[in-house]
């Protein structure tokens, strides 16, 4: 087993994602709070460092308060970050966020925990 693929299997994807999905769902107050504990490279997972650079980017630099797919796939397309080898993906994989997303108190909890 590779180092890399052994350092897989010790990272949690799932609180990754609801860390992601609180995001999405709650909108720059709790990823600007967020952001005090972790950064984009305290991710694991390529895709979920990206998601993360995409909504800092989208609140730092354009005044976004709270995000829709459309918004997060064009920004990812004009930033050239390729979440996943087939575009549809993303689309899944962003759209799947905002089912069941933590409270805005649990997510805090959750960053600490990554």
């Amino acid at each position: 087993m590779s180092k890399q693929s052994f350092n897989a299997k010790l990272q949690d994807a799932g609180l990754e994602r609801s860390v992601l999905s609180a995001i999405m769902c709650h909108g720059a107050n709790l990823l600007l709070d967020i952001e005090e504990l972790l950064s984009a490279t305290d991710f694991y997972w390529p895709q979920n460092q990206k998601l993360f650079h995409v909504f800092s980017f989208l609140v730092k630099e354009k005044d976004i308060q709270t995000f829709d797919v459309p918004t997060i796939l064009s920004t990812c397309k004009s930033k050239s970050f390729e979440l996943f080898e087939k575009e549809s993906d993303h689309l899944e994989y962003i759209e799947s966020l905002p089912i069941g997303p933590p409270d805005k108190d649990n997510a805090i909890s959750l960053s600490i925990k990554l």
